[in-house]
């Protein structure tokens, strides 16, 4: 018996899963990828089977006669090994409904977990902001010039977007963008903010991790409401705005309201106490024991 975790989720994401997987899993041949490469070159292959995902994943094969194939998918758009999977897994339930309605394809929901430091958020300050890639839809198209009215309008506001290769800068003399950081320190960089700032445009979160890193040095959070994101922040923890007109009003009232910040604050953090590493072994163990029975 051998079991194939084949992942479909962003090249960035998937090393440390792979990781996390391999090092932590119940017994020693629990986990094969592809064959019986072992960490870390299990590792390298994933980043490597990404940048020619396309055709691998097209020209998919069963590798072994009787292996237990576990997908791990990002969305409701899955490759071919998710539809040959004995078993598929999403992040979210959200997920989970969207691909067994339109793909027919029942999965399950094990959550990806999040480091908790013991750094937490400067509170006390006026810094909004979040950790983000600069891919397409990541900004609303009116998020610059929200941006630009509320660090006019709140005394002592500053903004700060920690991420790469940000293409359309605000220009502001509050206005900051740190593209310096690294998995080391991005928890360094958050602790700087005291509201996060979430405003997507056409892109639809699958697995909010930036969110999770920023509920883990307890900032609270404001959205434009997407569904995943909502399962993953949680009801009380935050605030869900419809249009970027609440998310403008909710931002300043956070920024002016220090006892507010502390409270959702505080109950972002809790909430990033769920999704902790052992909580997600525990359910990838799970699969695999039911996988080789």
């Amino acid at each position: 018996m051998r079991i194939c975790h084949i992942g479909t989720l962003p090249l960035e994401r998937m090393g440390k899963i792979t990781k996390d997987l391999v090092q932590y899993s119940d017994g020693e041949n629990v986990y094969h990828l592809l064959g019986d490469t072992p960490y870390p070159e299990a590792d390298i292959y994933v980043l490597n089977c990404f940048k020619r995902r396309y055709k691998e994943f097209r020209d998919f094969k069963m590798p072994y006669p009787g292996s237990k194939i576990i997908s791990l998918v990002h969305s409701s758009y899955p490759c071919v090994p998710a539809r040959v999977s004995d078993y598929v897994v999403t992040q979210t339930n959200y997920w989970r409904k969207k691909l067994l309605k339109e793909k027919g394809i029942d999965s399950r929901v094990i959550y990806s977990s999040v480091d908790i430091p013991a750094i937490q958020a400067d509170l006390n300050s006026k810094w909004f902001g979040r950790i983000t890639r600069d891919d397409k839809g990541k900004f609303h198209p009116k998020w610059n010039k929200i941006a630009r009215q509320i660090l006019d309008e709140v005394d002592g506001s500053r903004m700060l977007i920690i991420s790469r290769g940000i293409k359309k800068k605000l220009r502001h003399p509050f206005a900051f963008y740190n593209e310096e950081v690294s998995d080391k320190n991005k928890f360094i960089a958050l602790s700087e903010l005291s509201v996060a700032v979430f405003a997507h445009g056409s892109f639809e979160e699958v697995f909010p991790l930036a969110v999770l890193e920023c509920m883990a040095v307890g900032l609270p959070i404001i959205y434009l409401y997407q569904p995943s994101m909502h399962e993953m922040i949680g009801k009380y923890n935050a605030c869900a705005c419809k249009n970027m007109h609440e998310l403008k009003y909710f931002t300043k009232l956070l920024l002016t309201d220090s006892e507010t910040r502390r409270f959702f604050g505080d109950k972002a953090r809790e909430r990033a106490q769920f999704f902790i590493l052992e909580k997600t072994m525990s359910a990838w163990n799970a699969l695999y024991a039911e996988a080789v029975k």
